[in-house]
């Protein structure tokens, strides 16, 4: 499994920089760098809600599915990088976050 390390602290599995599901899904099908990743499982917190309230356990280690296929991590759909780092700090939504740990293939990127 996957060490992950989450800065999106607005999302409500959150908890202290770990995530409480017991996985997550980064999206970006078409990436070709990791801004234009995402995690797909990112939920906002509403309200009087806070951080871990849909998951009691902190999971510093989880699979992760991702569709960025252009990922050199990115084995059949699973993420399999000994690390990952989820961005968004400020994020409000899913689509403000981002897999820092993506790194774009040689074949489909010009490198």
């Amino acid at each position: 499994m996957t060490k992950l390390q989450c800065d999106a602290i607005h999302c409500i599995s959150n908890r202290d920089g770990c995530c409480c599901r017991p996985n997550i899904q980064v999206g970006g099908s078409q990436a070709t760098e990791y801004q234009q990743t995402c995690c797909e499982s990112f939920r906002p917190i509403e309200g009087n809600a806070t951080n871990a309230m849909d998951f009691s356990h902190v999971n510093k280690q989880m699979p992760i599915r991702c569709e960025a296929t252009k990922c050199v991590y990115n084995k059949e759909c699973q993420c399999v990088a000994d690390a990952v780092r989820v961005a968004g700090s400020s994020a409000h939504k899913a689509d403000q976050t981002a897999c820092e740990t993506f790194e774009c293939n040689g074949g489909c990127c010009g490198k």
